[in-house]
């Protein structure tokens, strides 16, 4: 058998002398049927006997509350507990104090079968002892210092004397803490090469054979107690030379979960001493970066620490909070990072030049991840190939399942930036992609389910260059599916000196797919009141279509909000501003409520001046305020006025040839918003 520390709890020794005193004149009876007694005059033998266990102990006090727990274990029974008379033990209680206290007597009553079996005599708690399958075990942890048992071969009169000690005598750790705080749980663990462990259980069986069970590790919550310090109890096997153990220390913060590791020699002491001091922490990734077993990103030096990606699979394991953390974009990710639901929030991000946002660029897969309240400011300058958006600066991976929640904000002055004259000796600009979602969508980039939700982008005073600009997206060539942009603040509150910019509810420039995506509730305003000739363009749902080949899909799309402009020159529309080019252009199945100002006259849906009449097909396309003319010879388009109780029982309409297996349009709850698309 395993010996134990003997710390902080005294190992008492127990004398047990146990006798029977059971009346010669005992009358002999049966148990009927229904459980009660009829006395038969025969010679049987009865069911119980009495005993009287007087117990002596060194260092131990009895007092009238203490019980023991006497018996064998029964093989009757699959899982009892102590106290059930069924499984061969019964409860001894304490019926005179000795002298002193030191000893007592214990009286109770007991199986007379027992004879020639091993009796377990138990003092300790009766609710950590189980009776299953012939065996007695006894939980150690659970016992704080005071279990104490024994076994002796029991004849049926004869008296027994058993020795008792204390089974469980402790250890502890003391853990000091420097600049470290939050520590919420300890984990300590020895090497599976190692002699020692630590003890949790002792079991006996029915032959009175104890063992022990030994646990290569053991995990504790931890409270802090005065000055950071932690006192952690445990109960060791001894090993014949020192062994090391390890100390692994959880603290979770804000801003993540934070390990701390450290060593300790464990030999036969009854109390150890180590400090923690912030150096202590260790970020290696658990997981192996497979889709099997993803890296696991737990606080936010792991999420800035995502460098090497190609290939590698990440999972977020908890939200995290970036309040006063400096931090620089993930520069280019090409693994899978799925945020499993959590958020990242109360980042706050300044950025100069180039791609910015908790991903500047995306080469591979984002999914399931939210952000919260987070703030990007730019300052500087934006190439074609550049974008900034809170979520992923450019994409050309896929993007699913994302939001941008909460008061998050972007405000920028983008710096004109030349690129060189034209063929006609014509300075031309780079122009930048900013959106509360993503800068930059590429053509072979995706974006899916995702919204954003509660939030603004201001291109501020200042700004010269031309620049791309959306609630959801600033500019998008790739494909972008049942997305949307609500209660969303959209503003342009500078002159321009460099040509106009494409603004939009949803996105600034959108060409490619765009397919079950909305601008719901949006404000989107233009402060600008001069500039060279060049306007801006704005509308409710997208700035511009311009495309020079190719075809643009728009499909069972809406727009719901205010667009205001207060230059008289812009290009103003409710639903799609510029729609021009040599590319064909379909919108199918889509609709406006845009509240429009002055600047709309006859623009309601499309800006009756950018239109080109030869590639662009509308059908089965709807608005409710303003006016709309459709130019001369446009025969692919047909965009009708409705109002919005006339809409709201047009659903069906609107379904009908989207063939969407998870999403439909149902009649909305407001006139603001007539129709709206649900997931079914």
């Amino acid at each position: 058998m395993n010996t134990f520390f003997k710390s902080t709890v005294y190992a008492a020794f127990v004398g047990l002398t146990i006798f029977s005193s059971c009346s010669d004149e005992i009358k002999d009876f049966t148990v009927k049927p229904d459980g009660t007694e009829q006395g038969d005059g025969s010679a049987t033998t009865a069911e119980t006997k009495n005993l009287i266990i007087n117990a002596t102990a060194t260092g131990k006090k009895w007092v009238v509350e203490d019980v023991i727990y006497v018996g064998s274990p029964s093989a009757a029974e699959n899982e009892v507990t102590i106290d059930n008379q069924s499984s061969g033990f019964t409860k001894f209680t304490v019926s005179k104090i000795g002298e002193g206290a030191t000893s007592a007597s214990f009286e109770g009553e007991i199986p007379a079968n027992l004879s020639g079996k091993k009796l377990l005599v138990f003092y300790g708690n009766a609710a950590d002892m189980k009776v299953a399958a012939s065996k007695v075990t006894l939980d150690l942890a659970s016992q704080n210092g005071t279990l104490m048992s024994a076994t002796a071969d029991y004849t049926g009169e004869e008296s027994i004397n058993a020795t008792f000690s204390v089974e469980n005598a402790s250890a502890e750790l003391k853990i000091q803490t420097t600049d470290v705080s939050g520590l919420t749980e300890a984990t300590l663990s020895f090497d599976e090469s190692s002699t020692m462990g630590f003890t949790s259980s002792k079991e006996f069986t029915a032959d009175g054979v104890g063992t022990y069970t030994m646990q290569k590790s053991m995990t504790a919550a931890l409270t802090a107690g005065e000055n950071n310090e932690y006192t952690i109890s445990f109960i060791p096997t001894v090993s014949e030379t020192p062994a090391t153990m390890n100390i692994s220390l959880k603290a979770a913060k804000a801003s993540g979960d934070y390990t701390y590791k450290t060593t300790k020699e464990i030999s036969s002491s009854s109390s150890y001493d180590v400090e923690i001091k912030s150096e202590n922490v260790d970020n290696d990734l658990s997981g192996e970066g497979t889709e099997a077993s993803p890296y696991i990103i737990d606080n936010v030096d792991k999420f800035k620490g995502m460098t090497e990606t190609t290939g590698k699979f990440y999972q977020l394991s908890r939200d995290l909070d970036f309040t006063d953390i400096e931090f620089t974009p993930i520069a280019k990710f090409d693994g899978t990072f799925d945020g499993n639901g959590m958020t990242i929030s109360k980042l706050k991000l300044e950025l100069t030049d180039g791609n910015g946002g908790l991903f500047a660029i995306n080469n591979g897969i984002i999914k399931n991840l939210t952000a919260s309240n987070v703030v990007i400011t730019q300052d500087g300058t934006i190439d074609d190939e550049n974008g900034v958006g809170i979520l992923v600066g450019t994409n050309t991976g896929n993007i699913s399942n994302c939001s941008v929640i909460n008061k998050s904000l972007i405000t920028a002055e983008v710096d004109q930036k030349e690129k060189g004259a034209n063929s006609q000796g014509v300075m031309q600009y780079h122009q930048g992609a900013l959106g509360l979602l993503v800068g930059l969508n590429k053509g072979i980039g995706s974006i899916n389910e995702c919204k954003v939700n509660n939030s603004s982008i201001t291109i501020a005073s200042g700004t010269t260059s031309k620049t791309n600009i959306g609630g959801f997206a600033g500019k998008s060539l790739g494909s972008v599916k049942f997305s949307s942009a609500n209660n969303v603040t959209v503003s342009h509150e500078c002159d321009l000196t460099g040509g106009g910019s494409n603004i939009g509810g949803f996105l600034g420039y959108g060409n490619g797919t765009i397919e079950g995506c909305c601008s719901s509730n949006v404000q989107v305003s233009d402060a600008q009141t001069t500039g060279q000739g060049k306007a801006i363009t704005i509308a409710g749902f997208i700035g511009t279509t311009w495309v020079g080949s190719g075809t643009v899909t728009i499909k069972g799309c809406y727009s719901s909000g205010t667009v205001t402009s207060n230059l008289q020159a812009s290009t103003n529309a409710g639903f799609i501003g510029n729609c021009t080019g040599n590319g064909d252009r379909n919108i199918t199945n889509c609709y406006t409520s845009v509240s429009i100002n002055n600047n709309f006259e006859n623009s309601a849906f499309i800006n009756k001046d950018k239109i080109s009449k030869e590639k662009v097909k509308a059908t089965n396309c709807y608005y409710v305020n303003g006016t709309q003319t459709i130019p001369d010879g446009a025969t692919g388009i047909t965009i009708t006025k409705k109002s919005a109780a006339e809409l709201k029982g047009m659903a069906n309409d609107l379904n009908t040839g989207l063939d969407w297996a998870d999403y439909q349009f149902v009649a909305g709850t407001t006139d603001a918003e007539p129709l709206v698309i649900t997931k079914k």
